[in-house]
């Protein structure tokens, strides 16, 4: 019966693991140890896949954040340089714009009779 077991984890391994090379296995505790061995290796490679997903995630926001406030001082410097000190309420609503409302202002500052006109 362990050796019918034991040929039936040889056939079965590869299939359930496709990609994966199994050493041979002799007795049912190798083939426990090799099965454990493999598990922990296989939850570290998944681990350390995760890992760098998440910094691939963070640096990609992190750009989008940079962009984004780039944007925003930009959009603050043209309205500033047409219109003078901006009061609070405005750079309130500047600091909340979204990526296309602050795209929108851009486009609009030059034309803007005031500062009223740009935000309606």
């Amino acid at each position: 019966m362990r050796r019918s077991y034991l040929e039936w984890l040889r056939r079965r391994l590869p299939r359930w693991f496709p990609g994966e090379t199994f050493p041979e296995m002799h007795d049912l505790q190798e083939a426990y140890e090799m099965i454990t061995n493999r598990f922990e290796e296989w939850k570290e490679r998944q681990r350390l896949a995760g890992v760098e997903q998440g910094v691939a995630q963070g640096i990609e926001q992190g750009i989008e954040r940079g962009r984004l406030e780039g944007e925003r001082k930009l959009v603050l410097r043209l309205m500033q340089h047409r219109f003078g000190d901006l009061p609070a309420a405005y750079r309130l609503r500047l600091q909340s714009a979204s990526q296309a409302e602050l795209e929108d202002l851009a486009d609009r500052v030059l034309d803007a009779a005031s500062l009223d006109d740009l935000f309606q």
